[in-house]
């Protein structure tokens, strides 16, 4: 069980950092023909425009859903909360 969450974690996380790259390569092309200050201006506005807008994966904002739901919760009974809250199978 516990491998089941650690491979869905690292699942998420590398689709995070994929996504993440995206949006560097999409502000990159934003910032096309500007040089020096101006070029990084416009790509750091980019970038905290685009880490402002909610662009966290579906599953994610459900585990953190879930993981706010579970509150104090610890042990069996989180285990068994998170698993029912995520629909995982056992």
């Amino acid at each position: 069980m516990k491998t089941m969450l650690a491979a869905f974690f690292l699942l998420l996380v590398s689709g995070m950092v994929y996504a993440d790259n995206n949006k560097r390569q999409d502000c990159n092309k934003a910032a096309e023909g500007t040089t020096g200050s101006e070029r990084t201006r416009l790509i750091s506005q980019c970038i905290k425009h685009n880490a402002s807008v909610n662009t966290m994966p579906p599953m994610l904002q459900r585990m953190r859903d879930c993981n706010t739901k579970a509150g104090d919760m610890t042990g069996d009974a989180r285990e068994k909360f998170m698993n029912k809250c995520l629909d995982i199978e056992q």
